[in-house]
């Protein structure tokens, strides 16, 4: 029973998941924060 409860969960999260990242991406576009972490990746590089 456990085990059920377990994949009916991953299935309802690969589910939802998506959906929320759609909501979420169509009402806060997250564009200028990725470019933001791609400097933050770039300076991290370059103190290596």
């Amino acid at each position: 029973m456990d085990f059920l409860k377990a994949v009916l969960l991953a299935v309802l999260i690969h589910i939802v998941a998506p959906l929320v990242v759609r909501y979420v991406d169509s009402n806060f576009p997250t564009h200028c924060v990725n470019q933001t972490h791609g400097g933050a990746e770039g300076t991290g590089d370059g103190h290596r």
